[in-house]
């Protein structure tokens, strides 16, 4: 059974310059299986995007091409989330120029003391992690699988990893990224770099 991390795949497949949302998802599982294993779920876990009009008409036709390749998606939320001042990088960095400027035009620097004293917002997903964590270690009680297959570099998934291992599954992590934390807590880390994926890993416009 493979569970996708949605937000960190889209994250590390950008990174190599690949698109998350050209994939044909079977032919991935497939492959990443290595043939030799029957494939009974594909789970698409990722946060629902709100507001943004154009995100949201974004993520719908994602989502539908996936749900078209029959793989079954689980959306939690996505929250703004306030970031305080001293925890915004940028806001950091402003501030520091405000000391090394204090000659600019007083209008200037009457903006950036209101940039540097407000908090920004990012969005958070909530209950994606959750959703996923939940569901590989309930369908490995359930002995509906007998390797899990793990997209995502999250350390987060660390103590599921473990539940589902003690009770004789194994799991597997694969991720365009590095997964530090998660190496040492599966079976076995699979790297996928951007030549792994083949031509035939991709939808045919």
């Amino acid at each position: 059974m493979v569970f996708i991390d949605g937000s960190n795949w889209y994250h590390a497949m950008k990174s190599i310059g690949l698109y998350s949302s050209r994939i044909d998802y079977w032919n991935f599982a497939r492959k990443l299986s290595e043939e030799h294993r029957s494939v009974v779920e594909i789970r698409y876990y990722v946060g629902k995007v709100s507001g943004d009009l154009t995100r949201t008409r974004e993520q719908e036709q994602f989502l539908n091409t996936i749900k078209n390749q029959n793989v079954r998606v689980v959306l939690g939320s996505v929250e703004k989330q306030r970031v305080q001042p001293d925890k915004n990088q940028i806001q950091q960095t402003l501030k520091k120029l405000r000391g090394a400027f204090s000659d600019l035009n007083p209008m200037i620097l009457d903006e950036l003391e209101r940039l540097m004293s407000e908090g920004t917002y990012v969005d958070k997903e909530k209950k994606v992690d959750v959703n996923l964590a939940v569901d590989m270690v309930a369908r490995a009680m359930k002995n509906e699988f007998d390797v899990a297959y793990l997209v995502s570099a999250d350390s987060d998934f660390v103590p599921a990893v473990e539940i589902v291992r003690e009770t004789g599954k194994k799991v597997f992590a694969a991720t365009p990224g590095h997964g530090y934390g998660l190496k040492n807590a599966v079976n076995s880390f699979i790297r996928l770099p951007k030549e792994w994926f083949s031509a035939d890993l991709f939808l045919v416009d």
